[in-house]
């Protein structure tokens, strides 16, 4: 692999993964936005939670936000990691 492969590699790792998280988000917001109730739930159970302390990576697991993270994956399954649309037809290694 050349260093220009390598980088290439690189780049479009960090970038899948930066939006892949972007997009996931925006569905998580948008899915919220839609059902005030479950919204509302799931802030009252962090602020329970939580408290006053500030919110740290994997530090707020509760119940509800594991129905959350649940449901948009059955909700948004493909739509998350089909961010992008191919502009024309192309064959890799005899498969269309």
């Amino acid at each position: 692999m050349t260093d220009r492969q390598l980088r290439d590699e690189a780049i479009t790792l960090f970038l899948a993964g930066h939006e892949t998280t972007a997009s996931t988000l925006s569905w998580t917001w948008w899915l919220l936005a839609q059902n005030p109730a479950v919204e509302a739930k799931l802030h009252a159970e962090l602020d329970a939670v939580l408290a006053d302390r500030a919110l740290r990576s994997r530090s707020a697991k509760t119940r509800l936000h594991g129905q959350v993270h649940h449901g948009i994956a059955a909700a948004v399954s493909g739509s998350v990691g089909m961010a992008r649309l191919a502009v024309e037809d192309h064959e890799i290694a005899g498969y269309p």
